[in-house]
């Protein structure tokens, strides 16, 4: 490679702007000139406590936008919002029960979650995320290849399997092939130019041959091999005696499109235990957010300050006042209806305040120190420069990395003891819903995953839209009956029954009002039966005449023909 080269290769990384001018993928459209920051990671497991918490920290530490990983170690398939509100795609093993091996996952920055489109999850070494481009769209696949000492027929299955799933992708996506293909390709690419650069490490191995054949036959570059980088930049897996270091994850990129890849290193002070390196590559994209349908959110408010007599008395107090500047047209119900709606949504703005999100990690700030001290550790190894210097930090680094583990045990035992005490507080007053939401958190049973359904035919429907037409489908088919040859006896006459149709009574509405359930969601109006409750007397005189008007006209508010699925 010629020294013009390097330099205009040196001058493409040095223009790489710092994290803090990175974008919010999800409210601005990105030019050619903008960066797309994503992550490859083999993490041995997150089938431990706090682990994906780590592997959060360290999406945000290293802003990226997406973070491939490998070894995940979950069984099953489906989607995990963390406590950051940062979306986790996995694909484990088929069945609950089997062993926790294998697994790949992409963790989705909580900025650029409304840019997926879609996902397939093919089995626990493979899976695909598409993400919405301007120009074009990324397709991402994520793997977990077979070692170096598998059976000749796994690698090949898993290889036939993956040359499938890259047919498949649209031509005109950008194809980012991304996992542990645990393949060394070396630094020789006399007659697969078109395939790699001059820039790996080591020797070819059979597992290289075979990642090389599939990038070869699918159209693609392997982007490690592309940059001029120092070898420790390179190298991903370190041998636990240090002796040994190999580039066997990969970054590949579509071949027509390699020049938008700016670089691929690896990020060595990236820590989660692993013996792997975070691998880290920068690309040209535009990206945009996928359009949603509009709708009317509904509205969350701290409720639970109503229990409390002297926030119940501001709230009736401030309500009366509110609800007395309003001026309903009783002729437009309509105009009624918003005018209390409006008055009811504002006092609970003022004086309840939206609900807060309260799930948050368990793990302590002592615990994040410890973690930070373990990374310090790993970086004193990646320095070390005598044997004498790395034994030494290798050996602090497995101290920290016991104590680190140690640690979040404890946290997770006084996390649950906490809320274990709070549900023995909530029993001793007969709050049966919050001693019912905590025995399931404590039980673990509310965790909130997402299976995507599937069609007749087994296949696994990823798209939103497809999911909701599938569940229509499904329910017209349970609830409408067939009635073809199914012969309906006559009814006889019957009388008719005395049915009162005048206006309810101040009494029907005071009682209604009363028997109003605690704790049940809002409807699309996000007013609660315990903000009706707060003063009884109030709310019924502001619905009496209301209710009064749709009796006598017969016309139902836009809202009540409508409901939310929650």
């Amino acid at each position: 490679m010629s020294f013009d080269i390097l330099a205009r290769l040196g001058a493409q990384v040095a223009a790489l702007p710092p994290r803090s001018d990175y974008l919010d993928l999800t409210t601005t459209t990105l030019g050619k000139r903008k960066w797309l920051r994503f992550g490859q990671w083999n993490v041995k497991t997150l089938f431990q406590i706090g682990k994906l918490a780590q592997a959060g920290h360290n999406l945000e530490k290293f802003n990226l936008d997406f973070l491939a990983v490998s070894e995940v170690r979950w069984n099953q398939c489906g989607q995990i919002v963390t406590s950051n509100g940062h979306l986790m795609l996995y694909s484990g093993m088929p069945n609950e029960e089997d062993v926790h091996q294998y697994g790949v996952g992409i963790l989705i920055n909580r900025r650029f979650r409304q840019s997926v489109m879609t996902y397939r999850f093919i089995n626990e070494c493979i899976m695909t995320v598409r993400f919405k481009g301007s120009a074009r769209n990324l397709s991402v696949t994520q793997c977990y290849a077979p070692t170096e000492d598998a059976e000749t027929e796994i690698k090949e299955a898993f290889y036939d399997t993956l040359n499938t799933i890259l047919a498949e992708v649209p031509k005109r996506d950008l194809v980012l092939l991304m996992g542990d293909f645990n393949a060394q390709v070396g630094e020789n690419n006399e007659d697969i130019e078109h395939v790699m650069g001059r820039h790996g490490v080591g020797r070819m191995t059979e597992n290289g041959e075979l990642l090389v054949e599939c990038c070869g036959l699918n159209k693609l570059k392997i982007g490690g091999t592309l940059f001029p980088h120092k070898k420790c930049h390179k190298v991903t897996w370190v041998s636990p005696d240090s002796h040994t270091e190999n580039q066997i994850d990969h970054i590949c990129v579509s071949a027509k499109w390699s020049n938008a890849l700016a670089d691929v290193r690896v990020k060595r002070s990236a820590d989660i235990g692993s013996d792997h390196h975070l691998l880290v590559g920068h690309l040209r994209l535009t990206t945009k957010k996928v359009p949603k349908k509009k709708t009317n959110p509904r509205k969350k408010f701290e409720i639970a300050k109503l229990k409390s007599d002297a926030q119940r008395t501001t709230f009736s107090n401030t309500l009366r006042e509110n609800l007395a500047n309003t001026n309903p047209d009783y002729n437009n119900i309509q105009q009624a209806w918003g005018e209390f709606k409006n008055a009811v949504l504002k006092t609970c703005e003022d004086k309840l305040g939206m609900a807060k999100n309260r799930k948050q990690d368990f793990i302590s700030p002592n615990t994040w120190s410890v973690i930070e001290s373990r990374s310090e550790a790993k970086n004193e190894t990646n320095a070390a420069t005598t044997i004498h210097d790395k034994i030494q930090a290798k050996q602090r680094y497995s101290i920290l990395d016991k104590r680190v583990k140690r640690e979040i045990r404890n946290d997770k035992r006084e996390h649950l003891n906490s809320l274990a005490s709070q549900a023995e507080a909530a029993a001793a007053v007969y709050n049966m819903k919050d001693l019912y939401t905590i025995t399931k958190r404590i039980a673990n049973t509310n965790r909130s995953r997402n299976v995507p359904v599937k069609d007749k035919n087994g296949v696994l429907l990823t798209n939103v839209e497809d999911q909701l037409k599938r569940w229509r489908e499904h329910f017209q088919e349970v609830l409408n009956l067939r009635r073809d040859g199914i012969v309906i006896p006559p009814t006889r006459a019957t009388r008719s029954l005395p049915i009162r149709t005048s206006p309810p009574s101040r009494k029907e509405i005071t009682d209604a009002i009363k028997s109003l359930k605690n704790g049940k969601a809002a409807g699309i109006d996000s007013i609660t039966g315990e903000v009706l409750k707060a003063d009884v007397n109030l709310s019924t005189d502001a619905l009496l005449p209301l209710l009064t008007a749709i009796s006598e006209k017969g016309e139902f508010l836009d809202g009540w023909n409508g409901g939310k699925v929650l």
